[in-house]
């Protein structure tokens, strides 16, 4: 992962707990365990992903086994792991940049996350 954006962006405070901005950039506020992880989308459409060098939790697993596929016109994307799925719109996909989005609603907020992948 490379980018990983939110909009509207999401309210950023001050050590008292009042509002003082905004941030889009949802990267930036990850753990460097988490910025390590790779996503290996194979031919044979299973996935890998990789906790990298530093862990977030020592008691996860190294890897994590997943499957991966697109719908009829190739313009969405859906991942399964660990029993779970979700389905992603792809913005772009060229042979080193995989990048999708999603949409979800919180609090009656509705949010849209942008994900870039590449290599």
């Amino acid at each position: 992962m490379t980018a990983y954006t939110v909009e509207p962006g999401f309210p950023t405070f001050d050590n008292e707990g009042n509002i003082t901005g905004s941030t889009n950039d949802i990267f930036a506020m990850l753990e460097n365990c988490e910025k390590d992880d790779t996503h290996k989308f194979n031919a044979d459409k299973s996935l890998i992903t990789d906790e990298g060098l530093t862990k977030c939790e020592s008691s996860d697993p190294q890897k994590i086994n997943g499957t991966w596929s697109f719908n009829v016109d190739e313009t969405s994307l859906t991942i399964t792991e660990e029993g779970e799925s979700m389905t992603v719109t792809i913005v772009e996909l060229t042979q080193s940049v995989l990048k999708i989005k999603s949409t979800e609603t919180e609090e009656g907020m509705t949010f849209t996350y942008t994900i870039t992948f590449s290599h």
